[in-house]
């Protein structure tokens, strides 16, 4: 099995664009959650990582990179809507940015 990552949480603890940059290759399935402002948002979208960056630097690997679209909610993360529609709208952002 390959390896996970989780992009939200490496860029907790760095450079998530550096390490994906320098890893990619080894990565079989990616976990992708976005906060604005290091909170967790309601869904996933624009925010603290820039996920069309990260889609540019997965296009060069060679080998398939599972994603999953994490939702997560913390204290502060301001709630608009019910989960159905937070999934929906982040399956819309996936679509966009990775072409998926």
């Amino acid at each position: 099995m390959s390896p996970i990552s989780d992009v939200d949480w490496i860029k907790r603890g760095g450079d998530p664009y550096e390490l994906l940059t320098r890893y990619a290759d080894r990565i079989g399935s990616c976990h992708l959650r976005n906060g604005v402002g290091d909170v967790w948002s309601e869904s996933l979208g624009d925010g603290d990582v820039d996920y069309r960056r990260i889609a540019k630097i997965f296009e060069k690997v060679k080998v398939p990179i599972w994603l999953t679209v994490e939702l997560a909610y913390e204290k502060k993360t301001a709630r608009a809507r019910p989960l159905a529609e937070d999934a929906a709208a982040s399956r819309k952002c996936v679509r966009e940015v990775f072409g998926v």
